[in-house]
């Protein structure tokens, strides 16, 4: 391959629309890898055939895509699954537009007139369902010698849903309030794999239900039912794993969207995060030859520094949900606890790295 027949990682950013850490940001994530990388001084560059990728990317990210969902789509091969990904994206977004003016017209009405109380509806929001388990779907591997990594764990009791993974390095847990009235409580853990090829049906039913059947759990809806294969195997007992913890003693709450921003601009594998004693000291360090970022954040406890592998940083607070997200800190070496919520509560633990 000829010099002419590449572009410098700046020629291309201005083509495609992406900043240049943007694209090296993608290209560690596997969704965009450069054509060619100098060995001799890093320089990236790339081919005119991958501005339409780049192009899509950015359209795909415009929109709000998560990257698993946007890996999916780049990745497909199928022109036609990877349009019904898309379609999904869309409708998700449509019935959360739609949700949130419902719910603003009846917070405005009860600026209005006395507060009644509000009947919650039995079954459990497909779309709901959907997104929880994508979101904690980005916490499982395949480790043949652990096959319940591969697994998320699913526990109804108490008028809740709960849907747990880990893949060692991070746990995510999700909780969604339902009143569907079950007679007793259950817990299965379902093929990853599985659940993945069913998200879609889901997320496309008004309300849906769960039932056990031993060998495999089945989601129920007017539009028909999916079954998803259970794995025969021990989940790990994340209730006493969250209560081993230590206790948190520096939190940070801080707007989801411009901590990710953030964390996307450097092209570092390795972050760390300076938390002062102010209460809006939050700084985010990467290499010697990267200038630090200050995020505006409301901090409270003593100061701490703490470093990250952006692969396990990034999806730990992408996945969250709502606005802004909580990050809580014991010490340098102990996990950061990463809370959101809306009417349920989405909580992931992170390991830190040692670096240098």
């Amino acid at each position: 391959m000829t010099d002419h027949e590449l572009l410098t990682i700046s020629v291309f950013a201005r083509a495609c629309g992406l900043t240049a850490s943007a694209l090296r940001f993608y290209a560690d994530s596997g969704l965009l890898a450069p054509a060619f990388v100098d060995d001799v001084t890093g320089y990236r560059y790339y081919e005119q055939e991958q501005l339409d990728r780049a192009v899509l990317v950015r359209r795909l990210r415009e929109m709000g895509m998560p990257l698993s969902r946007l890996r999916d789509v780049i990745d497909t091969g199928d022109p036609r699954a990877a349009a019904e990904l898309i379609d999904d994206h869309v409708v998700e977004l449509q019935i959360r537009a739609r949700s949130a003016g419902e719910i603003g017209e009846v917070a405005k009405q009860s600026l209005l007139s006395p507060i009644r109380a509000e009947t919650v509806r039995g079954d459990l929001s497909g779309i709901r369902l959907a997104a929880a388990l994508e979101q904690v779907l980005t916490a499982t591997i395949v480790d043949v010698e652990f096959p319940m990594l591969n697994g998320v764990h699913v526990m109804v009791r108490d008028g809740a849903i709960t849907v747990v993974a880990t893949d060692r390095l991070r746990l995510a847990t999700r909780t969604l309030a339902t009143n569907s009235g079950t007679d007793e409580d259950w817990s299965a853990t379902i093929d990853a794999d599985d659940l993945r090829a069913a998200l879609s049906w889901i997320r496309r039913q008004h309300q849906v239900s769960l039932s056990d059947g031993g060998a495999s759990v089945e989601f129920r809806a007017e539009g028909g039912a999916r079954r998803c294969r259970t794995l025969d195997v021990d989940f790990p007992d994340h209730d006493e794993m969250l209560r081993a913890l230590p206790p948190s003693a520096t939190r940070v709450v801080v707007s989801r969207g411009r901590f990710l921003g953030v964390v996307e601009q450097f092209r570092s594998r390795y972050l760390r995060l300076e938390i002062g004693s102010a209460e809006d000291d939050f700084v985010v360090r990467g290499g010697t030859d990267e200038p630090t970022v200050a995020v505006s954040a409301v901090v409270s406890g003593p100061a701490i520094d703490i470093d990250f592998d952006v692969v396990n940083l990034h999806p730990a607070v992408g996945a969250a949900i709502g606005p802004e997200v909580m990050l809580e800190f014991a010490g340098p070496e102990c996990p950061m606890i990463v809370r959101s919520a809306d009417s349920g509560d989405l909580t992931t633990v992170a390991m830190p790295v040692r670096v240098g």
